[in-house]
């Protein structure tokens, strides 16, 4: 594409490069900054609404408790999640997530006081027997 331009009977052509974009690069762009915005907005969302939960502390009873095993094949990683069902005095039952050091200092039917936060553990206080 270019202009023509005729100046006292000379002709003179100047060119301009005119620069695609293709099409489709800048929809995948577009794309891609709505994924990670609703990503963002979700993980704040869910950060909020965890936060606003009252903390909860309730006698309960240790039910069961299991592991749960995964690994990474880019660095040969293994992770290990802990996790342990309490049953309260009413026989409702939530299974929270601890960390290794809870994990292994509960025993099942291990009696005492629970303190969460929606789904967050936060301590278990056992009684003496």
């Amino acid at each position: 594409m270019g202009v023509l331009f005729i100046i006292a009977k000379k002709v003179y052509f100047y060119s301009f490069k005119l620069t695609v974009v293709d099409p489709m690069f800048s929809i995948g762009q577009v794309i891609m900054g709505i994924i990670v915005i609703l990503i963002i907005y979700r993980i704040a969302k869910d950060y909020n609404s965890k936060r606003s939960n009252p903390t909860i502390a309730a006698a309960a009873t240790v039910i069961t408790k299991r592991q749960e095993l995964s690994s990474s094949g880019l660095n040969n990683s293994n992770y290990t999640w802990y996790y342990v069902t309490f049953e309260f005095d009413t026989r409702d039952r939530i299974e929270l997530s601890v960390s290794g050091r809870e994990y292994g200092l509960m025993a099942e039917h291990d009696k005492g006081m629970l303190t969460f936060q929606g789904n967050k553990f936060i301590g278990f206080d056992r009684t003496r027997a």
